[in-house]
Order: structure tokens, then sequence, then C-alpha cells
């Protein structure tokens, strides 16, 4: 899976193992640490309910949980966190990340009180186990994000409160949307420009990368 993956990245096409004859397997289960990550198997769940919650909501890598502090929420007019910088992610990639929208009332009130216990420069999560799945989370912000952005598209909605250009960057964005593999205005069902945008929330940019998050579900 990990030639896949790598495969994957430098040619821009999709390969899985099965096209070279290996058994491919579903996300639910993968093995890691010698138990079986689902969403309903997550050791020590109640310890690390912060960082899986926090995941749900931005998307956040393991890496990313360890280090994120207060002073890199982002603020609407009216104060509410709508998102967050993530600095120094996989591949030493830095970008902002939507919060969904039906958690942002929530995630500004965390973000309030550990200012209010800790000041800004507060790491916003303590604990994130070697046990903790949150991967398995980014998956699931994933998928309700493109139904956000999907929704919002199609309703005229602005989940960016005016801010568009800090989480998107353009020039990004329009070369997903080149690609000769995703020209057309749907790939398996998904608006591809959607799609260019969600890659971006999940700081890999590429569309290919983000299908395998949305069809998870269906391996």
């Amino acid at each position: 899976a990990k030639i896949c993956s790598a495969l994957n990245k430098v040619l821009e096409t999709n390969y899985t193992p099965k096209d070279f004859g290996i058994g491919n397997r579903s996300q639910k289960e993968v093995i890691h640490n010698r138990r079986i990550l689902t969403a309903n198997s997550t050791a020590d769940r109640a310890s690390n309910q912060d960082a899986l919650w926090f995941a749900s909501c931005t998307g956040a890598r393991r890496e990313t949980l360890m280090s994120v502090t207060a002073n890199q929420a982002i603020r609407n007019d009216d104060g509410q966190v709508i998102g967050f910088r993530f600095e120094g992610c996989k591949g030493g990639k830095t970008g902002c990340v939507l919060v969904l929208p039906n958690q942002r009332e929530k995630m500004t009130s965390f973000v309030d009180n550990k200012i209010a216990t800790a000041g800004q420069n507060a790491r916003l999560i303590n604990n994130c186990s070697r046990n903790c799945n949150p991967h398995y989370e980014r998956g699931n912000y994933a998928q309700a994000l493109y139904s956000c952005l999907k929704e919002a598209k199609d309703n005229g909605i602005d989940l960016y409160e005016g801010r568009r250009s800090l989480f998107i960057v353009q020039s990004k964005y329009e070369q997903a949307l080149c690609h000769p593999r995703y020209s057309a205005p749907t790939v398996r069902g998904y608006d591809t420009a959607v799609l260019a945008e969600l890659a971006q929330h999940l700081l890999h940019y590429r569309i290919s990368s983000t299908l395998i998050y949305l069809d998870r579900d269906s391996e």
C-alpha cells in the first residue's frame, strides 16, 4: 500500500494493491499497534476524547494534534472560530483548514477556555496516545466537509465568511482541476470543483488522495 501511495503521488495515478495482485484492505481493517482501528475500538477513547473530537472537526493528523495551539485559530468578525492554521504538517506543509460548521460554537468555547486557563500559546490537545486513531476521524471530517462544501456551493453559502483566500491557494486549486483525469464536472459521482477545494483542507492538494477518504467505507 505504501508503494502504491508513493507511485500515485509521483505519477498522479490511482493504483491500488489489487492492480498488482495484492489483496486490498479497508481502512477499518488496518491493524496498527496490534489493534484494529475502527470508530468503536480506539484504545483509551475517554482519555483521547479531545484529540479524536478535534480531528473529526478539522481533519488534523496526529503530529498536528500534538502541536496545535490556541493562537492558530482563525475567527470570523464575531469572534467565532471557523478554522485553524496548521504548521509543520506531513511533508512540512502549512495551510488553513475549516472547522465543520456544526462544531464551530463548541470549538470556540473549547479554544476560549484554553486561553482563559493557559494563555494564547497553550496547546489545545494534551493527550493523543499511540493507540488513538485520529486518522479515522480525519476520514470522517473529509466526508462531512465534502457535504458541507457541496451544499454551500449549490446554495450560494460562504463557509469561509469572506476569508476564502486564507484557506484556498488558488494556483493549487486550479492545478488540481487541470489534471486530465479530473477534467470532467464530476468524478465517481463527486463534484470535481468541490473535490479540489476539499483537497486543500486535507493539506495534500490532490484529488486522487481526496477520493480515498470519500470512498473509504465503500471498499
